[in-house]
């Protein structure tokens, strides 16, 4: 099982995985000619690389396992530059009348664009049979090993996009039922896919003044900053890499936003140059092959082994089913701050 950037032949595999009905992950595709156009993106961005992209690039993944394709993961960077990446921030307010004594205090939503110029990483999906044996963390941390071996293409500032809540049994956003949907006049759903691809319709339709969450139906207020059920397993591995939560949610669905510089993300601060080597150690580790100056970014692969701190272990099978073998240069890192 490894990791690679996608290939115009990954269609049929990834349109299937998109089938999966993950409502609220703007990031994901939805049909044939939105994926086509993905694939293309990704590729000129990788193309691209080392160079660092003005506008909005793309840097799409897909994770191998026997020839097929079980999952998903990338990067967007930089967002908010050619078009604004909206959010609320929280913000405390109190009132105090001291003439009748009573205090009044609460939380207000202000429309921000916080994320203006930072990296996004998204779009983590894997097949319902590929979960619990790895793939995940494999996928969610080759993102951070791609960055680590491109430093100065990527933004200073990562950020993640959360999942809100969504009602069990209406399946719809009890935020956007008592905000969003008063000023769009849209199913959550297809307001969500437009801001995909657009967000300047938000900015011409969103109230520009603060909202009052206490004026909020209970519901409403009850899901802001919290994640899906689904989404509680990548919230507690954001946590982990170094994320933080900062009182950003997302506009529509109220999910929040998690956020954090490259030096304080241990799989980029723990990078390092290594060699792979047959055999294994007692700590996970993670290792990037094909980023040497010259190099084609279809060579790229990225997969799972082992280290003791400065080499980098493999068995002879995982060798042969990564198609790399012993010997070569790598960029390997680990999770947390000790081996």
């Amino acid at each position: 099982m490894f990791v690679r950037p996608v290939k115009k032949s990954d269609i049929h595999d990834l349109v299937q995985l998109s089938q999966l009905g993950l409502k609220g992950m703007t990031t994901l595709p939805k049909s044939q000619a939105d994926w086509e156009k993905r694939i293309n993106d990704s590729q000129h961005s990788f193309s691209c690389l080392p160079k660092r992209m003005e506008e909005n690039s793309s840097y799409l993944m897909v994770v191998v396992d026997q020839d097929k394709i079980i999952g998903t993961s990338g990067i967007y960077s930089p967002i908010g530059v050619s078009r604004p990446f909206y959010n609320y921030r929280i913000t405390n307010f109190t009132r105090i009348s001291p003439e009748l004594n009573i205090r009044c205090s609460g939380q207000m939503l202000h429309l921000v664009n916080d994320y203006d110029g930072a990296a996004e990483v998204g779009t983590l999906i894997l097949h319902p049979s590929a979960r619990g044996n790895g793939a995940g963390k494999l996928a969610a941390n080759a993102r951070y090993l791609l960055i680590a071996a491109y430093r100065e293409s990527f933004p200073s500032v990562i950020m993640a996009e959360l999942r809100g809540v969504r009602d069990t049994v209406s399946d719809t956003s009890p935020f956007w039922e008592a905000l969003g949907k008063h000023f769009f006049n849209l199913p959550f759903d297809l307001a969500d896919e437009f801001s995909a691809k657009d967000f300047r319709f938000i900015s011409d339709l969103m109230p520009r003044i603060p909202i009052y969450v206490n004026l909020l139906p209970q519901s409403a207020q009850d899901v802001i900053g919290k994640c899906h059920q689904e989404a509680i397993p990548a919230e507690k591995m954001l946590y982990e890499r170094g994320f933080r939560y900062k009182n950003l949610i997302d506009i529509f669905d109220a999910g929040r936003c998690m956020d954090a510089y490259q030096d304080e993300i241990d799989i980029i601060k723990n990078a390092r140059s290594s060699v792979i080597k047959i055999g294994t150690a007692h700590k996970i580790a993670y290792g990037l092959f094909g980023h040497s100056l010259g190099s084609s970014f279809e060579n790229i692969k990225i997969f799972q082994g082992t280290t003791n701190g400065h080499d980098f272990f493999m068995s002879q099978k995982t060798l042969d089913a990564c198609g790399v073998y012993e010997g070569l240069e790598v960029l390997m890192s680990y999770e947390g701050d000790k081996l």
